[in-house]
């Protein structure tokens, strides 16, 4: 909508989710013990810190910085444009406060900074600032480079947005941490991402009064030891949590329905929340939403009691939640004569669950230089202040350090054995034995190997080849070991690499789209490990394949979905055929054209999923843009999902297209024009849709 300026109006725009999570089932760890013996909750499997612990910890991170908007090279918002950059004090004054948020929740507090996403995060910003208006998916502004555009855009594409926020610690804590205005308490979209424990790390931007934060980043091999993320948490300080801000908790797990009970300690008052999936509705209680996009972890339970809470110094709130978590997997959609179709769904397996921890607000003055909080255990070097601690084993940041080489020698080996370590774990299944550890790790050390090498030699040694897996599991295993994160949450690609071994490519060929992927590069990076150069597959080098195929996944082109518009209102009508000018043309829809479409479609003449497969996407005015595939990709997940595109998706898709493994056509067909996420959208706009 259009803001009048003079109201200074701060918004925010949260990603869509690009993760359909799979929800396991959630175990609960033993109570995680502070330093000075106190426990947390039994129920969270977070890191706990004492309200000491956070004050010190706060004391000796300082970030006023981050509210302090200077630039090393300011941006230039006209032709001809200049993407900026922020100077290194409001950079790392931002990433400070970033982590003081991380440390206080106890999830890792080690992110830090990467050239190329403060890049992208900055290119970002200026494209907003240069068009006025916060977008996940910008226009070209005129003039502007091809380039620089390119580089907004997909920053824009894979960041946290915000607009009328002077700094990004202004919208660190006062926006993306928020999330109360009514288009993002749904889902808290922002603070997932802030709080992902799998991010390593980030980048920032600002221009005019447009922010970004990169948030696609998942490179911490620690982040799935961590679920239950609350916010506020177990203990807050005044100030960091407003309060009317919705509380949330994040399982990491598919939440099928919960009741949360939130009882003030002080004053005795209850509030009782009953929620389920997608339930989004205000209650005599307050608010209260689940959802499972993946926005950084999936399972989150939203709720706001009405009036909001008090969080004075001394407040406690005690929370209880009993719900139920629902098992997600490869389900049959359809069966087609001798052909079965599967989708990522839920099995119907679930199981009910407990939950129970405290919230404590305090103020940090009256804990400062307490207890065991002069920060020797500091899990966080990602500042630039000036560090003379000697037990410093972190060299992802910029402090001075006076640390000797025998220690720094010691850090890295450790590195490099854990990097070792998830491949007997992830590739092989089993403990590994110290001679092969070892073995790996020198070569690695000593410059002998790259991690593509020793990748290699796990993938396609005997031990592995011989357990004949199936190429879904094959696909399953790569994702584990070379991503961190598993196949079950990236559908569409997974499917995309099945179907490219299902069609005779070698598993080599599948290798190396893993191995040269800017994920699996990142995940190196974050072991201190050089990933080595492009991976050219040898396709005589195939591994064994298994003799029969298990669980077979859909096809390329699906078929046997009839959509029905004839309950569709007119209006919802008009708004999908609106979108589809937007998403695919990029431009406004003709009058004529757009009714002509709208009566085709209730005619009976043609589907709405026909049209938008063939009438835009075949069209002669979309052929002659000549899109690249990049540019293809975008659009199609814009029109068929209503989302931009997840990182994994989006590379393997352009990847097909590219090496010839898929026509357009046929990734339309494949991943897009019949899928789950467009019948969902469809639905959402009134068509009924049979299988």
């Amino acid at each position: 909508m259009k803001v009048k300026k003079n109201l200074k109006f701060k918004v925010l725009s949260s990603l869509l989710a690009f993760f359909t999570t799979a929800a396991m089932v959630l175990s609960f760890p033993l109570p995680v013990s502070a330093s000075n013996g106190d426990t947390g909750s039994a129920d969270l499997q977070v890191d706990y810190h004492t309200k000491a612990e956070i004050a010190n910890y706060i004391k000796n991170h300082p970030a006023t910085d981050a509210y302090q908007t200077s630039f090393a090279e300011t941006p230039v918002t006209t032709a001809p444009y200049a993407p900026g950059k922020l100077s290194d004090s409001s950079l790392n004054g931002s990433i400070t406060l970033f982590n003081t948020f991380r440390y206080i929740a106890g999830i890792p507090a080690n992110v830090t900074l990467n050239s190329d996403y403060n890049e992208k995060a900055q290119a970002a910003a200026l494209v907003n600032a240069a068009n006025n208006k916060m977008s996940h998916t910008p226009a070209q502004p005129s003039g502007m480079s091809d380039e620089l555009y390119q580089k907004g855009k997909k920053g824009a594409g894979s960041s946290n947005l915000g607009w009328g926020y002077g700094s990004i610690g202004s919208a660190i804590k006062s926006g993306w941490m928020s999330d109360a205005d009514s288009g993002n308490i749904d889902r808290i979209g922002h603070r997932r991402w802030v709080l992902n424990p799998s991010m390593a790390q980030t980048g920032f931007g600002y221009a005019g009064s447009y922010s970004a934060m990169y948030a696609f980043d998942t490179a911490n091999s620690d982040g799935d030891n961590y679920k239950g993320v609350a916010w506020p948490a177990q203990n807050t300080p005044v100030g960091y949590f407003p309060k009317n801000d919705p509380w949330s908790i994040s399982l990491d797990d598919g939440v099928d329905s919960a009741t949360v009970t939130l009882t003030c300690v002080n004053t005795g008052d209850t509030w009782i929340f009953n929620g389920t999936e997608n339930c989004n509705k205000t209650t005599d209680a307050g608010y209260i939403n689940i959802n499972n996009d993946g926005y950084g972890q999936s399972g989150c339970i939203i709720f706001r009691p009405n009036g909001g809470t008090n969080v004075s110094k001394g407040y406690s709130y005690n929370v209880n939640i009993t719900g139920v978590i629902c098992e997600m997997g490869w389900v049959v959609s359809r069966v087609e004569g001798n052909t079965t179709y599967y989708t990522w769904g839920k099995t119907g397996n679930t199981q009910s669950f407990t939950i129970n921890y405290t919230v404590d607000f305090f103020d940090i003055e009256d804990y400062v230089n307490q207890g065991s909080g002069n920060n020797n255990e500091d899990p966080s070097n990602n500042n630039n202040t000036n560090n003379n601690n000697n037990n410093n084993t972190n060299n992802n940041n910029n402090t001075n350090n006076n640390q000797n080489n025998n220690t720094n020698n010691t850090q890295n080996e450790e590195q490099v054995k854990e990097f070792v370590k998830r491949f007997y774990v992830t590739i092989l299944e089993r403990p590994y034995d110290e001679d092969g550890l070892n073995n790996w790790a020198a070569v690695l050390l000593n410059k002998q190997r790259t991690a593509t090498d020793v990748a290699h030699g796990f993938v396609f040694s005997d031990e592995f080849m011989d357990k004949g897996y199936s190429n879904e599991e094959f696909v399953k295993r790569l994702y584990s070991a070379f991503f961190n994160r598993e196949s079950a949450n990236d559908p569409d690609g997974a499917s995309l690499w099945v179907n490219a071994l299902k069609d005779g490519k070698s598993r080599e060929y599948v290798f190396a789209g893993f191995v040269n992927s800017d994920e699996f590069r990142n995940l190196c990076a974050s072991y201190g490990i050089d990933a080595g150069g492009e991976y050219v597959p040898n396709d005589n080098n195939s591994g064994k394949q298994p003799t029969q195929q298990q669980n077979p996944q859909p096809s390329k082109t699906q078929s046997g979905i009839t959509i029905d518009a004839s309950g569709v209102d007119p209006a919802k009508l008009d708004e999908f055929m609106e979108r589809l000018y937007n998403e695919a043309l990029g431009r406004p829809s003709d009058p004529q054209g757009k009714q002509d479409w709208a009566n085709a479609i209730l005619s009976g003449q043609y589907d709405a999923g026909t049209v938008a497969r063939y009438g835009f996407f075949a069209s002669d005015e979309y052929l002659n843009k000549n899109k690249t595939p990049e540019e293809f990709v975008h659009d199609a997940y814009r029109a068929f999902f209503g989302r931009d595109e997840d990182a994994a998706g989006y590379d393997m898709w352009v990847k097909a297209i590219k090496d010839g493994t898929y026509t357009r056509d046929q990734v339309i067909e494949a991943g897009f024009g019949y899928s789950d996420e467009f019948i969902g959208l469809l639905e959402s706009y009134g068509f009924k849709v049979y299988r």
